[in-house]
């Protein structure tokens, strides 16, 4: 049934507000983004005809790309077309692939990203709009290429993802500071029940599929490293806590061992971590700390360290890998009468995957909580994960990135296994 745009609109006012609000979307960049099977590329494809319609100039050259021109077709072309009346559109596949729209005289072109020669197709060209089918499979080059060629205004960009982690260029360069509002755009988030053809039951089911970072990045549409994730134990159901109950666990006296995990930075940030343990052995994370460009002198331990530790830890365990560091804060602490010892993490051979094996086990067990206002430990974890060669497969050593306030946990936890933390009295 071929729907004109009076009954579209009507349509749309019966769906979610997720759908009205990328419906309504017209910013420089518009992603759509989220859980698989939320409807995400069937709601693009609506906007994109209501921009050809109605919005886009007469007489404009607009641009579809996808990863291949097969795909392309598939996801978006076909689907398309079946909105529109046969006889106001032409359609031509060589010597390139060409959509005309008779009524307002705009020729679409149709691109695969990654079809070779692919840049050459849009190079010299002027475009007023461009619909990406999953963006993060597009090179990254071509996408600079995209933008630089959509240049007569409105010149608005539709574009769909699903997750993908949080150390990729495009998630990097689009999704984050856009969902931040640092950068021009609007950014849409879709779930399963924002896809009207889904019935409840298959709702159910998929959710039933998946668990952990899955259910994460497949249900709820984060972005998380599922290939090579580090702590893959990590289920934000199971293992964040109420910050009220931690506080009541410490008023009660059932927690009643602190440490301090501190990671030095600067270009990359500083972090603090508080954790403290329960009379069974178990390890919450309480409260933390994440500042770039942060200086450690007196001003920063008076001003930020010590109001962090709450008179609670007396041992601060540090990145061992700046020994001035570490003796500078134990003077300050010596001279200020603070009583608060700076300590070297323990290192050598394997202490790194030692320590991250800790923690899985303590994730696995049950052993490590994290209070729900440690956001960014949250964002931290499901994004810290291990490098991948060129074939795919997962290689032993961590990724340098997210790492800050996993680092500092780890010093603290492993320091409260090998006898470390100090008792509070309440």
């Amino acid at each position: 049934m071929i729907l004109s745009a009076s009954q579209k609109r009507k349509a749309i006012s019966l769906f979610s507000p997720t759908v009205k609000e990328f419906y309504n979307s017209a910013e420089d960049i518009n992603i759509a983004g989220g859980a698989i099977r939320s409807g995400k590329t069937h709601w693009q494809r609506l906007r994109f005809l209501e921009y050809i319609r109605n919005e886009a100039p007469y007489g404009c050259d607009l641009l579809i790309t996808g990863k291949s021109k097969g795909t392309v077709e598939r996801n978006i072309v076909i689907p398309l077309l079946a909105y529109l009346d046969p006889t106001k559109y032409t359609k031509k596949e060589r010597p390139n692939y060409v959509i005309h729209y008779k009524p307002r005289n705009i020729n679409i072109y149709v691109v695969g990203a990654k079809d070779e020669g692919a840049e050459e197709l849009i190079r010299g060209g002027t475009f007023a709009g461009h619909l990406g089918d999953e963006m993060p499979l597009h090179p990254e080059g071509f996408v600079n290429h995209i933008i630089g060629r959509c240049s007569q205004d409105p010149g608005c960009k539709f574009w769909t993802n699903n997750p993908v982690p949080p150390t990729h260029w495009y998630y990097r360069r689009f999704v984050k500071p856009i969902r931040e509002g640092k950068q021009k755009g609007t950014y849409t988030h879709f779930l399963l029940e924002d896809n009207p053809t889904l019935t409840d039951r298959y709702i159910d089911s998929i959710k039933s599929h998946y668990a952990g970072v899955y259910y994460d990045w497949f249900i709820l549409g984060r972005y998380v490293a599922a290939a090579g994730l580090v702590y893959s134990e990590w289920d934000r159901k199971k293992h964040i806590i109420s910050r009220e109950i931690i506080e009541k666990y410490i008023s009660n006296g059932f927690i009643n061992q602190f440490i301090c995990g501190l990671d030095w930075g600067f270009e990359h940030a500083m972090t603090l971590v508080l954790l403290g343990f329960d009379k069974e052995g178990c390890c919450y994370v309480i409260n933390e700390y994440k500042e770039v460009h942060k200086v450690v002198d007196d001003k920063w331990l008076k001003e930020v360290l010590k109001p962090f530790l709450r008179n609670r830890a007396d041992e601060v365990i540090c990145d061992s890998s700046r020994p001035d560091q570490i003796q500078y804060c134990d003077d300050w602490s010596y001279k200020n009468k603070m009583k608060i010892d700076f300590v070297g993490a323990a290192k050598g051979p394997g202490s790194v995957n030692r320590g991250i094996n800790e923690m899985n086990i303590a994730l696995k067990t049950g052993k490590l909580l994290i209070s729900d206002r440690c956001t960014d430990w949250h964002t931290e974890i499901e994004g810290y994960s291990r490098k991948v060669d060129k074939d795919g497969n997962t290689k032993e050593e961590v990724n340098p990135v997210n790492d800050d306030l996993m680092d500092a946990t780890r010093y603290g936890h492993d320091h409260f296994l090998t006898g470390g933390g100090s008792i509070s009295v309440v």
